[in-house]
């Protein structure tokens, strides 16, 4: 029997230069179905300042080579702020995600593009960390069981 479980996992992406870009994920890892589901913010300090939300949705993969195993996080984000026209809400695509993460979940790299005024921008090889304040146990223990999950999956 898989375990399962809903983990609450908050991470700062970051090319760590001045002035550039800060994307803050808020996300809720789902171990049943394999899917994520969260907030994104995204801030630059630029004139004038970026401010951005997104809600995200997306899968994650246990991937494994022979020297080490990863966790690669796929979202896709849409505005919170939909305009109605003619009483249907228009959803307005404005974050694509790639992260591939540690086995523990701890840090990793993403890949990610973003629309600001129908314009994509693009941020590759950004820093990916676990913002840690209380949730170091719930990290481990998501880790845990996505781990011991794949591993019944195989046998």
């Amino acid at each position: 029997m898989k375990n399962v479980g809903l983990f609450n996992a908050c991470y700062r992406i970051s090319s760590g230069l001045a002035g550039g870009v800060d994307l803050n994920l808020n996300l809720t890892v789902n171990t049943v179905n394999k899917r994520v589901t969260g907030v994104a913010h995204m801030t630059q300090a630029t004139n004038p300042p970026r401010d951005i939300i997104s809600e995200l949705q997306g899968d994650y993969n246990y991937m494994c080579t022979m020297e080490s195993c990863s966790i690669l996080v796929v979202a896709e984000g849409v505005s919170p702020f939909q305009p109605m026209i003619h009483d249907v809400p228009q959803i307005h695509k404005n974050l694509s995600l790639r992260i591939v993460l540690d086995e523990n979940w701890q840090k990793g790299v993403a890949n990610y593009k973003y629309c600001i005024d129908n314009i994509w921008h693009e941020v590759n090889h950004a820093k990916v960390e676990l913002i840690v304040d209380n949730e170091a146990q719930n990290i481990d223990r998501l880790a845990s069981i996505v781990k011991t999950n794949e591993k019944e999956a195989v046998v």
